[in-house]
């Protein structure tokens, strides 16, 4: 059995990856033969011609992906060779947070479009809440009286509180409250919503936000709103312990992002003792500086 068989198990959207790239290293060769060598073969000719991380990561994760077919389907035994190649390290983590004006402009925007959109997007921006998080939202989830969200089964399993603003605390008021399991926010036959809204994409386009930016960790999606939360808390010099408690971060690894935004410690430490000298009276200043 030959690489006709990694062929036909390609996913569609691999399919030109692996004829581009995969197919003329790996040849009519079996798949028994295939080694890890052959796999660092592949990786360095796409590195050669200049292909990013990302797709040469994704490369090698369609050649796994068939390969672990062929394993189970019978045609393959024993450790697949991708196991034993590095992987392209590929940083995808978000770098744009919102400055306070462009915010301000986005949610005015996005008001003007669709009063639900601007719900949606106050509460990622003021909260730090994924997409996820405020379409499961139920009434009971809502205490008002507190100030406080109950975010249930998120990303990582882990449940916690989020915290009103005064803006969130208005927009929770003005609705129409439902039963206690009914969802916050619904899709106009009343179910759950699954997507944002393709209105949030014109109003950022609208405004010019992603005019110009080439690499997509610089362009604003929904999830810059939970960023920019994020990164306005860092930013003030929020402790990153809280910060990652506010997120609802599984671990502080993730939330160590943000501390290049934390103000300096040192820097606020020379602050500190220049502020002293500044406010002692002149003759001190004066006697400290000539000694005794």
């Amino acid at each position: 059995m030959h690489n006709k068989l990694l062929k036909t198990s390609v996913p569609p959207a691999g399919l030109e990856l692996f004829r581009q790239w995969i197919e003329p290293v790996l040849g009519d060769r079996p798949l028994k033969e295939i080694s890890p060598l052959d796999v660092e073969k592949v990786k360095k000719t796409m590195k050669d011609a200049g292909k990013a991380p990302r797709t040469i990561e994704y490369a090698l994760a369609v050649l796994r992906a068939v390969m672990r077919k062929a394993r189970r389907w019978g045609f393959y035994e024993g450790e697949i060779p991708t196991s034993q190649v590095a992987f392209p390290k590929v940083d995808n983590r978000r770098m744009r947070f919102l400055t306070p004006e462009e915010a301000r402009s986005l949610l005015e925007e996005c008001r003007r479009r669709s009063r639900q959109l601007y719900e949606i997007c106050l509460l990622s921006l003021h909260c730090g809440l994924r997409f996820s998080e405020i379409t499961n939202l139920t009434w009971g989830d809502v205490n008002l009286e507190e100030g406080l969200i109950f975010v249930r089964d998120p990303k990582n399993r882990h449940n916690r509180f989020a915290y009103m603003t005064e803006e969130v605390k208005e927009v929770f008021s003005e609705k129409e409250p439902g039963e206690p399991s009914e969802l916050v926010f619904k899709d106009a036959k009343g179910k759950k919503i699954k997507k944002i809204s393709n209105a949030f994409l014109r109003a950022v386009d609208a405004l010019g936000l992603n005019r110009g930016i080439e690499d997509p960790r610089d362009r604003v999606v929904f999830h810059t709103l939970r960023h920019t939360f994020a990164s306005w808390l860092a930013s003030q010099g929020t402790p990153l312990h809280v910060i990652q408690k506010l997120l609802g971060h599984r671990t502080i690894k993730m939330t160590e992002r943000y501390s290049h935004l934390l103000p300096s410690a040192e820097k606020e430490a020379i602050k500190g003792i220049e502020d002293m000298v500044l406010t002692e009276k002149p003759e001190r200043r004066r006697k400290w500086h000539q000694g005794p």
